[in-house]
Parts: structure tokens; C-alpha cells; sequence
């Protein structure tokens, strides 16, 4: 996956997860919402260098690193009522201890604050003013920001908490499925038992097609890799180095397709039983998709 790849998933993946959350939380399922919360704090940590962690629903902050002084609330509500109910708790909190308060706001739409905030601790330092507004659009252009190693940290933490959906890595997976079916259907007709020496299917033409499909599905299972799950890959790999046992019973059988009936059941029976192995990894990987 290259640069634009990779930040164009965070950020899909992002804005769909936050907005099907509030959507939830809406109709009072917060259970995700936690989830949510978590993902910004990885998220945090990154942009901020910090170690945030939750506050299990504190008063007023969601997230603090007390050693750094940073503290956030993670929020779906990007209204003006929400915003100044986060400004009076803090100005009429006598033992803030954080030196940075931000307001994050997991709204899919951009918004935009007509009024100056800020707000300065007995020292005269802003602890809290707009810029320490953060919505979902500043957290996509910052990613957009990252250079590619510490954007591939963002890509794993959102792998933690939100599954990759990517409709063309969703459809490869199907069409490597459907080059295993292929494949199997091969290798199968090449050696049906031929007792009377009429063929329906020419193993040698079999042959060719099954070593395409193999070569279709070895460059296929490079693109999609890091797209599945380990024992997805697991089964792949399972299913090539089986494929290779196959290819060869049916290049011996190509050689001499037309055999007494006794020897071309024989030799059937003993290419069934192993492929009936490919049968089973593909099924196993159908039912894991």
C-alpha cells in the first residue's frame, strides 16, 4: 500500500467509524463510544508525544497524562452549548492542574468557532484557547501531515479498533476465492477416469489452465497479504503448497492420459484424496471471509 493508500484508509476509516458511533449514541448505545475514546487516545499519544490514558469518565476531562500536564475531552457534540459547558468547568475549577486542555470533537462535519477563547491560568499562560479545538477535519489533515513511518503507526491503531474495510481488498479476496474454485475444477477434470479412451477434457489443456490460475494466484495472494487475517493467510499458504502436489499428479497424468481402466482408477483415486485437500482449505477460507 503506498502513502496516498494508506492515508486515504485512516481517514475512511476514521470519519465512517466516528459518525456510525454518533449515530449510535444517539439512539443511546454508548458502547462503541468507549471504543471511540480509546482510538483517540492512541491517537493523542502520537500527535501530542504524550501518554495519555482514560479517566473513566471524569468530571470533566475523558483523557489526562498528568506527567505532561495534557488533558482532553472526547466528545460527539461539537455544539456551541457543549463547547462553552467544557469552558465554564475549567474557568471555575480552582485545582486545574493541566497546562493544555483540548476539546476534540468526533463530528464528521467541519465547524468553525466566529469567537475568540482563551483562557490563562494565575501565571498568565493559555491553557485553553481555539486552537485547542480539535475536530475530526484537523485530526485528517494532520495525518495528512505524518511522514510514512509514523503514518503507519496512525494505520495500526486504527486496525485496533476499527476493521479494514476497503471494497477493492474486499473483492480481491473474493476473486482469490474464485481462482481457487477454478483451480480445483481443473486439476479435477484432468484426471477423471477415462476408462474407455474418449475424454471429455484434454489434461494437457487442463494442465495449462490450472498453471495459469496457480501464476494468477500467486501474484493475487502478494496484493492481498496484509489484507487478511493470519489464518486466512495461514490457509493460503496451506492451499499453494497443496496446489503444487496437484499440479504435479496431474502432469504425470497429462503424459499418458489414455491408461488401462485398473491404473487410471488407481491413479483417481490416489489425485482425488489429495485433492480433496485443496476442497477443505478452500471451504475453510470461504467460511473465514
Amino acid at each position: 500500500m503506498n502513502y496516498d493508500e494508506m492515508y486515504r484508509s485512516c481517514v475512511d476509516r476514521l470519519v465512517s467509524y466516528c459518525y456510525a458511533t454518533k449515530t449510535l449514541a444517539a439512539a443511546n448505545r454508548m458502547d462503541r463510544a468507549v471504543n471511540a475514546e480509546l482510538l483517540i487516545c492512541d491517537i493523542a499519544n502520537v500527535m501530542f508525544e504524550c501518554n495519555l490514558r482514560s479517566l473513566k469518565q471524569g468530571p470533566i476531562f475523558d483523557l489526562a497524562d498528568d506527567e505532561a500536564c495534557i488533558a482532553i475531552q472526547v466528545t460527539f457534540d461539537g455544539s456551541m452549548t457543549k463547547l462553552d459547558s467544557f469552558v465554564s468547568k475549567i474557568q471555575n475549577n480552582d485545582n486545574l492542574k493541566y497546562k493544555k486542555c483540548y476539546f476534540f470533537i468526533l463530528d464528521p462535519a467541519r465547524k468553525n468557532y466566529n469567537r475568540d477563547v482563551n483562557i490563562k491560568n494565575s501565571k498568565g499562560e493559555i491553557y485553553f484557547c481555539n486552537n485547542y479545538i480539535i475536530n475530526l477535519y484537523d485530526i485528517s489533515s494532520w495525518i495528512g501531515s505524518l511522514m510514512i513511518d509514523r503514518l503507519k503507526i496512525i494505520s495500526l491503531i486504527i486496525d485496533k479498533y476499527v476493521p479494514y474495510i476497503n471494497e477493492k481488498k474486499y473483492a480481491d479476496k473474493f476473486d482469490f476465492l474464485r481462482d481457487m474454485s477454478e483451480f480445483v475444477l481443473h486439476v479435477n477434470r484432468g484426471v477423471v477416469p477415462d476408462p474407455i479412451g474418449i475424454r471429455e477434457f484434454d489434461p494437457c489443456q487442463q494442465l495449462i489452465l490450472s498453471y495459469d490460475i496457480l501464476d494468477r494466484m500467486r501474484s493475487g495472494f502478494c496484493d492481498i497479504e496484509f489484507f487478511v487475517s493470519q489464518i486466512q493467510r495461514k490457509l493460503i499458504q496451506e492451499f499453494l503448497l497443496q496446489a503444487d502436489f496437484a499440479i504435479d499428479r496431474l502432469r504425470v497424468f497429462s503424459e499418458a492420459p489414455v491408461i488401462n481402466m485398473q491404473r487410471n482408477y488407481h491413479v483417481w483415486g490416489d489425485a482425488h484424496r489429495e485433492f480433496k485437500k485443496l476442497d477443505d482449505k478452500m471451504n475453510e477460507f470461504r467460511e473465514s471471509m
